[in-house]
């Protein structure tokens, strides 16, 4: 759905989105004002690469291609086993090895993290 220029404004002042705003910013100066979107990409701190690949999003997509996807893999959520875990760990005097805890979040869990990432656990 091609918008006119009054309404996408009117949707770019709404937006709350950093990271969309600043991508509708740029359509709305290389789609709307007329500007190069080499010159956009650089007042905003960006290289030509980043300013096609979000045009090319808006004209294939819509204002939906401006918005992040979401990505695979794990959910950055910690579950309910690994707060348990992190309450034992926190009530025991116990001098915990990363291999330790790393054993006990697959024993109660069963899911197993990487040993840089149990350090990221440990400190949220």
């Amino acid at each position: 759905m091609l918008l006119n220029k009054t309404s996408f404004e009117k949707i770019y002042r709404n937006e709350e989105d950093a990271k969309t705003k600043e991508r509708m910013l740029l359509v709305l100066n290389v789609d709307y004002q007329g500007k190069i979107s080499v010159h956009v990409a650089t007042d905003l701190h960006r290289n030509r690469a980043w300013a096609c690949v979000w045009l090319k999003r808006y004209d294939k997509e819509g204002l939906e291609g401006l918005k992040n996807k979401p990505r695979a893999g794990r959910s950055s959520e910690l579950s309910e086993d690994i707060c348990n875990i992190k309450t034992t760990l926190k009530e025991s005097n116990h001098g915990w090895t990363i291999k330790q805890v790393e054993d006990l979040i697959v024993k109660k869990s069963g899911i197993k993290y990487h040993h840089t990432h149990i350090y990221r656990i440990l400190r949220k």
